[in-house]
């Protein structure tokens, strides 16, 4: 089942499957202790059936970005096996349906700037901070949580 067809199932949904539910209540109980400052590992499998194979590997190396860590486009991108597509990377993670559980916002420019952030940079600025990077106007801190 497609991720956002999970979230539109309530946990307490009787017609959904068991699993499913269990799902949902796992999701739900990670993005609240998430969005409360808690390192949550958002490990579910998500349905990446029809990306293509850049795109999956795109998602799945972001995915390995921990908890209050950021990596540039070009970074990812090599993480990714594509070492000269950090512009593709970033068309690619503005077409990210699985945000958060995606970590797109942990994805900065090469100068540290927070940039390419599809729900705003307030947003990234925001989610950064929940996860202990400092930022400065729109970049990350000078000096705090570089990039690797």
């Amino acid at each position: 089942m497609v991720m956002r067809e999970l979230l539109a199932i309530s946990p307490d949904n009787q017609e959904a499957s068991r699993a499913d539910r269990m799902l949902i209540a796992s999701l739900v109980g990670k993005l609240n202790r998430y969005l409360h400052g808690e390192a949550v590992c958002f490990d579910e499998p998500v349905d990446m059936a029809g990306f293509t194979s850049f795109r999956r590997a795109v998602y799945e190396a972001a995915r390995k970005i921990p908890y209050g860590e950021v990596r540039t486009y070009g970074e990812l991108a090599k993480e990714s096996g594509f070492p000269a597509a950090g512009r593709a990377v970033g068309r690619c993670l503005a077409m990210n349906p699985f945000p958060i559980i995606v970590p797109c916002h942990r994805v900065i420019g090469a100068n540290g700037h927070l940039t390419g952030f599809t729900r705003g940079l307030d947003m990234k600025r925001r989610l950064l901070r929940l996860e202990g990077i400092e930022t400065r106007g729109s970049s990350v801190a000078p000096g705090e949580n570089k990039p690797r």
